[in-house]
């Protein structure tokens, strides 16, 4: 599972890269492997993220709430 990573607060639960441009959009996905690969193009092409989440299996979250969360805030 790739884990959390939330820019605003600089929580990085991850074992993808430590470093990312803060920014607006929210990634969510089921593959971590996107995820890593996400967070490597978007560092390339200086582009900044809020949040990247994965949902794993979705035992306790999924997309809706997550949708809900990041158009709506904290």
């Amino acid at each position: 599972m790739f884990g959390v990573v939330y820019a605003p607060s600089k929580l990085n639960s991850s074992f993808g890269p430590k470093d990312m441009l803060p920014g607006h959009i929210a990634f969510i996905s089921q593959s971590g492997a996107l995820m890593i690969a996400m967070m490597g193009w978007t560092m390339m092409e200086r582009i900044g993220l809020s949040a990247l989440v994965s949902l794993g299996n979705k035992a306790d979250i999924g997309e809706k709430e997550l949708i809900e969360y990041f158009n709506h805030g904290p």
